[in-house]
């Protein structure tokens, strides 16, 4: 992975119990681990019970990436796709984009163009020399 990319992801949930129904369907507890990892289990009385009958599913993890301060490059995007939040760090704005050109560093506008990416919920531009933070969705 090149500098400036950092892709985090919540580790994935099992699947939420519903104890209630567990109980009725005559699951003794020592499964209930088992049909939170999606496993059927059998009952007491030996009849077998889906996992999806005694549980929901979670919410998909929520995920991040964070750009540092570096020169806009297109591969880039490639490693920032379908995540629910982008945190863009520049350094400087569009009026001193020769600067950022000449020392390899990003403006608050390519943080726009990162931030139009596929699947992509929130994105949060923050500038450096700027001293402001900015929501762009």
């Amino acid at each position: 992975m090149r500098r400036g990319s950092t892709p985090q992801q919540q580790q994935a949930n099992k699947r939420k119990l519903l104890l209630d129904k567990a109980l009725q369907y005559k699951i003794d507890k020592v499964y209930f681990n088992k049909l939170t990892k999606s496993e059927n289990v059998f009952n007491s009385e030996g009849k077998e019970i889906s996992y999806l009958e005694v549980t929901n599913e979670v919410p998909k993890p929520k995920s991040f990436a964070y750009c540092s301060d570096t020169a806009y490059f297109k591969e880039l995007v490639n490693y920032i796709t379908d995540v629910d939040l982008l945190y863009c760090e520049t350094t400087f704005l569009e009026k001193d984009r020769d600067k950022a050109l000449r020392t390899f560093h990003s403006t608050t506008p390519y943080s726009v163009v990162y931030g139009n990416v596929e699947g992509l919920e929130v994105a949060a531009p923050v500038e450096i020399n700027g001293f402001s933070v900015g929501s762009i969705q």
